[in-house]
């Protein structure tokens, strides 16, 4: 799948209310748990949009357009590992931890 890569800001009012109401709690204690934690890459945009409506389903249209734009955005495990070893950053682990994420841990030696 071709990635689509997205702005890392709200630029709309509209973004920001909708962030501000949905209900993050179960996300954020597992981010909390884990050191770091990247959105992990969706297969297509048909997997993408699965995911979406398993885990945001609820939400606003806004929020699920966001969640979506973030999986066609999101890096493979791969893509992450070879990022790494461009950047000289040895001593890391790239690991699948849910079907929508993917940790970052260890100790960077360069």
């Amino acid at each position: 799948m071709q990635r689509v890569q997205e702005p890392e800001y709200m630029d709309l009012t509209e973004e920001a209310e909708a962030y501000g109401q949905a209900d993050f709690s179960e996300v954020n204690k597992a981010f909390v748990n884990r050191l770091f934690s990247l959105p992990l890459d969706a297969e297509s945009p048909a997997a993408a949009k699965t995911l979406v409506q398993h885990h945001a389903g609820n939400e606003s249209a806004l929020l699920q357009e966001e969640f979506y734009r973030s999986l066609l955005a999101a890096y493979t495990v791969e893509e992450v590992k070879e990022q790494l070893a461009t950047a000289g950053l040895s001593g890391l682990t790239v690991a699948q931890v849910t079907n929508r994420h993917l940790d970052v841990f260890g100790n960077v030696t360069a």
